[in-house]
């Protein structure tokens, strides 16, 4: 799952111009991982998270702030607060701190 969640990550910073922080949170939604970096954790099954973030990027038919509700039942800046508070994500790795200085 490694690939396909870095590939959305990607698209999702490169294409859409979403803060790196929050694509993370989503990609994690998408491909989720037993040993994800962060705590934040979608209310979805991965299924069910495709849809929608297929709905955002090639679809067109929710927002950013639509996507996050449905993933994670609150807003994209509470997601973006929610992943820059979280704890686990500040201990995990250099290449995640790199992120939230961004």
């Amino acid at each position: 799952m490694k690939g396909p969640r870095k590939a959305l990550w990607t698209r999702l910073i490169m294409q859409k111009g979403i803060d790196p922080l929050t694509a993370l949170a989503i990609a994690y939604a998408d491909y989720p991982s037993r040993n994800q970096p962060h705590e934040l954790r979608a209310n979805l099954r991965p299924q069910a998270a495709w849809g929608h973030t297929d709905g955002y990027i090639d679809a067109g038919t929710i927002s950013l702030d639509e996507l996050c509700h449905h993933l994670f039942g609150m807003g994209v800046e509470q997601v973006h607060d929610a992943m820059l508070d979280d704890e686990k994500l500040k201990r995990e790795s250099a290449a995640f701190s790199d992120l939230l200085k961004r």
